[in-house]
């Protein structure tokens, strides 16, 4: 796949809360129009992977690249806009907040 039909790239990922590791060393490339099921058992590090990714809590290592704009951290008010209105995901618990 060329690289600019790249949407999202992990590269590296870690998430460590205290001494566990909730998701340890994921790269993961998603392309444009690609639609991705993420399945694995409880505790897997599912939630905790898409909240990274929605930019929801940061990950401990590695970088998170949005749309072929840099990583996660550095993106424009416009980008993370975009994020918000067109990468959905469904989570199992959804809290909700006053």
């Amino acid at each position: 796949m060329e690289s600019n039909s790249i949407m999202v790239r992990f590269s590296n990922i870690s998430k460590r809360f205290g001494s566990f590791y909730a998701v340890s060393d994921i790269d993961l490339e998603i392309n444009r129009g690609e639609v991705v099921g993420y399945l694995g058992p409880n505790g897997a590090g599912k939630s905790t992977t898409m909240k990274m990714m929605a930019n929801l809590i940061k990950p401990t290592n590695g970088e998170i690249w949005i749309r072929g704009n840099g990583e996660l951290e550095k993106l424009t008010r416009k980008t993370k806009d975009y994020l918000l209105y067109n990468i959905g995901f469904l989570i199992e618990n959804p809290a909700f907040y006053p």
